[in-house]
């Protein structure tokens, strides 16, 4: 359900959780619950990177929108970069904030960005790698 200045997205499973903002642009952006990111499993919450900086974000389906505070956009990540991120601590992990949106190539490779990281999928091998910036 839209709203003025965000949404409502409910699903009998995951529930109903609200959406505003900066953090719901950048989830419609990536076509919403038909989208990579699918269905919202919690309301925006507040996140602290390993550093100090904070932020926000949700906890998709198959991966996160996140918002550090000083950033002009959110970004999502989703994916073997969201499985990445997410054994390394996601945002409270020595990477930090998502950068970028997730990044495909033609060929299935993922790229993923990060405040203090870069972590890239080789779709042809399987392999996933996470290298410090």
């Amino acid at each position: 359900t839209g709203f003025q200045h965000g949404e409502i997205i409910a699903h009998p499973t995951y529930g109903a959780h609200g959406l505003y903002g900066l953090i719901d642009m950048a989830y419609r952006r990536l076509g919403s619950q038909q989208g990579e990111l699918g269905y919202p499993v919690s309301d925006i919450v507040t996140m602290k990177s390993s550093d100090g900086d904070t932020g926000s974000g949700i906890v998709t389906v198959n991966g996160a929108v996140t918002l550090a505070t000083d950033a002009p956009s959110a970004y999502g990540v989703w994916g073997p970069v969201f499985a990445g991120w997410s054994s390394n601590g996601g945002a409270g992990g020595w990477l930090g904030f998502a950068t970028s949106d997730v990044v495909v190539d033609s060929v299935g490779n993922q790229k993923g960005t990060f405040q203090h990281g870069i972590i890239q999928y080789d779709a042809s091998t399987g392999q996933t790698t996470v290298t410090p910036t």
